[in-house]
């Protein structure tokens, strides 16, 4: 039913336009042209969001057809009968009150504010709103491109994004040239109604005989009330489109008509400056009553508004969630960083920071500084807003000197941080990481993240990585062995590996000295047996675990704590051997892959993990059958 109203309507118009219309009919499509223009002004008044009306520049199109329709049907009326029906007669009465001058002349400022006024600049502004919307269409739809990389948004609502973007585009694209129609309008209300007067002044004196002073009575009334039911319908349409395109959507539901009160009321001091200014005025003795009236209503909303925005900002009444920092440090009151300038805070927490990317590759943000009532000359180190640790304020060296307090916390902070990185690594820390890569290499962030491996995936790769004591400032690498991996990560185990391959130099030079690296070697049998276990051919219970420590402590009998101990493995067993020796507490272990070695380097051996009995008869018996 719907779809055949709009074609019935377009008929309808055009018939206006050909057939001679009762007065009746006249009236009766004269009130539906004045009342939907005020259903329009008020559609743009409560409308939220502008796109939620993007059939306005149809419907203004629509309109000034019509409007047009009835002004070639009136001026039909107006010069072949005389008589256009009782609502152009009323509204001409209106309009003249019995001078014609007058009528004329408020007519004419009628006219000129809707063509000078609402046309022009709603014009104008749909127009500088469609340019600045399509050339920000690019930059949206990156926008959207890069929320899908980063996995925020899946592929469907990427796709109503867009679709909004282009309905967004084309909106103020079609309002801008609707306008046109919207002042072409008002210059033919004009034309028309000059028209009409010179043209009833015609045929009353040459066909009707009448005196050329009742002449321009009748037809100038006619004529006036004919362009103030034309002019009224289309400023209220102009007013309507203007709102509309300047309108600032938000992503609230709130209407025009609320914001527009809720802003004013909200601003406390331009309410009581108007209302004492009005308070003034009224004392000069002219409009006394009306100027104390708006004085009074200003102050009280004033004075009002301003004991609700208290109320509002009490703390003890209301509640605002928000996430605590990933790393916060509380202060004690008389803390000897307080007489530490801000800058100086800022330059030694920024090197702080430097020295935990180029060493780790972490992207920190700065620890949020507070102060509290804990024990006096002892600062805290809370991670996500839960107390870690309590650490002296300042060394002995440092008391009494604010600087050299400030680099204690900031080396406290160091260490903090380097004790909680892989904590630290979430899908909001590789998005950060993330963001800073795509302003170097764009293109390998595109087509890896999320196509080859997603935020969270990448999470999980960077947080073994950093449990592995590896570094992780070289990105764009990990990036690139993901890609070129054969898993595509579909095994996180596979691609940790591949990954520590692709990193064989940073590996290399960390633990190599002038070009050598000592460390002890795994037994061949033991590493196949391991690789077995990893694949799942064989078993690996605790007992055997205990075996491999066991071996491990006896080649490494010099082990101490905080000194690594390298052990040179293949890569099918390094990543099974890795856990069970960290799960047995010898962290000091670190279980290297031949293929993680750069050519350049020589390695030379300074022990044997030796295989024990038990593992060797299971081994050799599993070869035999």
């Amino acid at each position: 039913m719907k779809e055949i109203v709009l074609p019935i309507g377009l008929i309808a118009i055009i018939g206006c336009m050909l057939l001679p219309l009762p007065p009746f009919a006249v009236d009766c499509l004269l009130v539906i042209n004045l009342i939907f223009s005020v259903l329009l002004i008020g559609c743009s008044i409560y409308l939220s969001d502008p796109i939620k009306l993007s059939s306005l520049p149809t419907i203004l199109l629509l309109a000034t057809l019509y409007r047009l329709a009835l002004n070639i049907s009136t001026t039909r009326r107006i010069l072949g009968a005389g008589d256009a029906g009782e609502m152009i007669e009323m509204f001409g009465s209106l309009l003249m009150q019995g001078e014609m001058f007058v009528g004329l002349v408020v007519f004419l400022v009628i006219t000129l504010v809707q063509f000078i006024v609402i046309a022009k600049g709603s014009e104008r502004v749909a127009e500088v709103s469609a340019r600045f919307t399509l050339d920000a269409l690019p930059g949206k739809q990156m926008s959207i491109d890069a929320d899908v990389r980063a996995g925020t948004i899946d592929m469907e609502t990427a796709r109503r994004k867009r679709e909004a973007l282009q309905i967004e585009s084309r909106f103020y694209g079609a309002l801008d040239g609707a306008m046109k129609f919207v002042k072409g309008d008002a210059i033919a209300g004009i034309v028309i109604t000059a028209v009409n007067i010179v043209g009833g002044l015609a045929v009353g004196v040459l066909v009707h005989d009448l005196g050329v002073d009742a002449a321009l009575q009748k037809y100038t009334l006619l004529t006036l009330g004919d362009g103030l039911l034309s002019q009224i319908p289309a400023l209220l349409n102009s007013l309507a489109a203007g709102l509309v395109v300047t309108r600032v959507a938000h992503d609230n539901d709130d209407s025009l008509a609320k914001e527009v009160l809720d802003q004013l009321g909200s601003i406390k001091p331009a309410l009581i400056f108007a209302g004492f200014v009005s308070l003034l005025l009224a004392l000069v003795g002219v409009a006394t009553i009306p100027f104390l009236a708006l004085s009074g209503v200003l102050l009280f909303f004033g004075f009002l508004s301003s004991k609700n925005r208290e109320t509002k900002d009490d703390p003890s009444l209301s509640f605002e969630p928000r996430l605590p920092a990933l790393i916060s440090i509380e202060l004690p009151k008389d803390s000897i960083l307080r007489k530490c300038a801000a800058s100086d805070v800022q330059r030694e927490l920024s090197a702080a920071l430097r020295v935990l990317f180029e060493t780790h590759g972490l992207l920190f943000t700065p620890p949020d500084l507070a102060l509290s009532d804990s024990v006096p000359g002892v600062c805290r180190f809370l991670f996500r807003g839960i107390p870690a640790i309590s650490v002296s304020e300042w060394s002995e060296e440092a008391q009494g000197s604010p600087s050299r307090a400030l680099a204690d916390m900031c080396q406290h902070f160091v260490c903090f941080a380097e004790g909680h990185a892989v904590d630290c690594i979430d899908d909001v820390f590789t998005r950060r990481a993330l963001d800073n890569l795509e302003q170097f290499a764009p293109e390998l962030v595109m087509n890896t993240v999320p196509s080859v491996i997603t935020v969270t995936q990448l999470s999980l790769l960077l947080r073994e990585l950093v449990r592995e004591k590896m570094s992780i400032r070289n990105l764009d690498v990990v990036l690139q062995a993901a890609a070129e991996a054969p898993s595509k990560g579909s095994d996180d185990r596979l691609l940790l590996e591949e990954v520590r391959i692709a990193l064989r130099r940073n590996i290399s030079s960390r633990y190599s000295k002038d070009g050598v690296i000592e460390g002890l070697k795994l037994d061949p049998v033991l590493d196949m047996w391991i690789c077995e276990c990893e694949r799942g051919q064989a078993q690996l219970d605790p007992r055997k675990i205990l075996l491999i420590e066991q071996s491990v402590q006896c080649a490494a009998p010099e082990i101490e704590e905080d000194k690594e101990v390298l052990l040179l493995t293949s890569r099918g067993s390094r990543r099974l051997l890795q856990e069970c020796l960290r799960m047995r507490g010898l962290k000091e272990i670190v279980v290297l892959a031949e293929e993680e070695l750069s050519s350049e380097i020589t390695w030379v051996e300074r022990g044997y993990v030796t295989i024990s009995d038990e593992i060797a008869q299971e081994f050799f018996e599993r070869m035999a059958a």
